[in-house]
């Protein structure tokens, strides 16, 4: 039987076994749970010494890749069928969202960055970041690249990117004037995510700034958002809500989950399309009695708002919040209030 295991920094969390039939089962290494801190995959596998079988740990993968024409892409790139998601994984798996990584421990020590300039060989930087939009549009974040290891969620042409200052050092926050946007190469985090508007979707990185900003100043936990340009279009980026500064500066991953996954849902059916129904109210609300009574509460806030605002993809009830854990927080999608 072969095994995958599943890595938060450098401890190893538990193992993802493959059964001869190409079943999937999942269980928490005894250190792990023993350990300070420990938190579960999602609340839909709580920390214990049962084993998960696939209809649990199956979908929670396949919630950490692109869907549609992106995962098709994604897959062509790396020779792996679409249906593959634990071997996508085990390729691209050291930065998705939330805090865990597949395969592999991620060091710091080998953490890397490539600045877009330097990728490109040319000091522009609205044309180097064109450039990056269209490789992506062919090759979903470069996969297959050497020590580029990560993967969103969605339907959507989207990359990961870190900020570096003027001195070359990652930092947590939207891109200044100085900065340099870079691609994250073994394991380092990435901290903003670039979605460019889609011509079949004019004004949508202008609609989810805009679901963005109100969320924010009514008092909801939102991400800092802006408005890149480049010569031929316009993308909002968005900084990492699943991400925090260590005491010596350091940028560390949070674990976060999204509603799809906290509830089981395969990314199919975490749409609403035609006749079939998305998640209900009442399942979204009954996923908050997991959680703590201030995050139940954060988690009904931002219900309410979706609805009252009803953003552009209102439809993805998966993306409507994600579950931070351990914290028990809940908060708003990795990259956008509509996503």
């Amino acid at each position: 039987m072969r095994a995958v295991y599943v890595y938060f920094a450098s401890f190893r969390v538990g193992r993802i076994r493959v059964s001869r039939q190409g079943d999937l089962s999942f269980s928490y290494d005894a250190a792990w749970q023993a350990a300070p801190g420990a938190f579960p995959l999602s609340l839909s596998m709580p920390l214990g010494p049962a084993e998960y079988l696939a209809n649990l740990i199956t979908p929670w993968l396949a919630n950490l890749l692109p869907e549609g024409e992106q995962l098709e892409k994604l897959s062509r790139s790396l020779g792996r069928s679409p249906t593959e998601a634990l071997g996508l994984l085990t390729d691209i798996g050291g930065d998705t969202a939330g805090a865990l990584s597949f395969a592999e421990p991620n060091a710091p020590a080998a953490w890397r960055h490539t600045p877009l300039t330097e990728y490109y060989e040319t000091e522009d930087p609205a044309e180097v970041l064109e450039q990056h939009f269209e490789d992506v549009e062919k090759r979903p974040f470069l996969a297959g690249e050497g020590g580029v290891r990560l993967s969103l969620a969605g339907g959507q042409t989207k990359t990961a990117l870190a900020v570096l200052d003027a001195e070359g050092t990652p930092v947590l926050r939207l891109p200044r004037k100085g900065d340099q946007l870079a691609i994250p190469r073994f394991g380092a985090p990435s901290t903003v995510i670039l979605k460019p508007e889609s011509p079949r979707r004019p004004g949508s990185t202008v609609n989810e700034a805009y679901c963005l900003r109100l969320a924010a100043a009514i008092g909801l936990p939102a991400a800092e958002c802006g408005r890149i340009t480049t010569p031929r279009r316009a993308a909002i980026c968005v900084l990492c809500s699943d991400r925090c500064l260590t005491r010596s500066g350091g940028i560390q991953r949070i674990h976060q989950e999204d509603f799809a996954q906290a509830n089981s849902l395969p990314p199919g059916q975490k749409y609403e399309h035609g006749t079939r129904p998305g998640l209900s109210l009442r399942q979204i609300l009954e996923t908050g009695r997991r959680l703590g009574p201030r995050s139940a509460l954060a988690l009904l806030d931002q219900v309410i708002f979706n609805i009252r605002e009803e953003p552009s993809d209102h439809h993805d009830d998966a993306d409507l919040t994600r579950a931070a854990l351990p914290a028990g927080t809940v908060q708003r999608d990795r990259d956008s209030a509509s996503a």
